[in-house]
């Protein structure tokens, strides 16, 4: 992957992000479910979003016997496709992805961002190791989920009818293509 395109910034606590106006931010995308204001940190980027992801239990009963994440995201499919839609424009980078109401949101994104750059399950968890808190999102049971339901990852691309974004996103954030799979 190529350094300095994406970041996950884990909060909306001044204490847990390192001065932002170093990196020149182009977007910060906020993944918060609870209307508001946009993230403070927005003022450090060119463009601020708040692209919630809704929890299935706030809008509809979803199938108990499939994992949460994957309702999560199944529930939130207008602002992942939107999410990936921002990533298509070369002024959104560097971007910054985070959720200042539940970390679990902001992991659930960066799964979906990194199954689709064809990175390993295993990679994806370690990652997700260091960055969530325990007990939140596990990016086995969303990728599981994901694969069950669509046949790959990127399936879930072609069912937003972005998998087009798919090439553009692994461009701009693939130092070497040649190694990026089917998820």
């Amino acid at each position: 992957m190529r350094r300095g395109r994406l970041f996950r910034w884990l909060g909306d606590n001044e204490e847990e992000v390192a001065d932002p106006r170093r990196v020149g931010l182009g977007a910060v995308i906020d993944t918060a479910t609870e209307p508001g204001e946009p993230t403070r940190f927005g003022w450090v980027a060119r463009t601020a979003y708040r692209l919630p992801l809704v929890e299935p239990a706030l809008s509809r009963a979803v199938d108990d016997s499939k994992p949460a994440e994957l309702g999560v995201v199944l529930e939130s499919h207008e602002s992942v496709a939107e999410l990936l839609a921002i990533l298509t424009d070369p002024g959104a980078y560097p971007a910054a992805i985070g959720c200042s109401g539940m970390p679990d949101h902001t992991g659930a994104v960066m799964t979906l961002l990194l199954g689709w750059l064809g990175v390993p399950d295993s990679t994806i968890t370690m990652c997700a190791a260091c960055t969530n808190p325990p007990g939140r999102t596990t990016p086995l049971r969303l990728l599981r989920g994901l694969r069950e339901e669509f046949g790959s990852v990127d399936g879930y691309a072609e069912v937003l009818g972005l998998s087009s974004a798919l090439g553009y996103l692994r461009n701009v954030m693939l130092v070497d293509r040649s190694v990026a799979r089917s998820a």
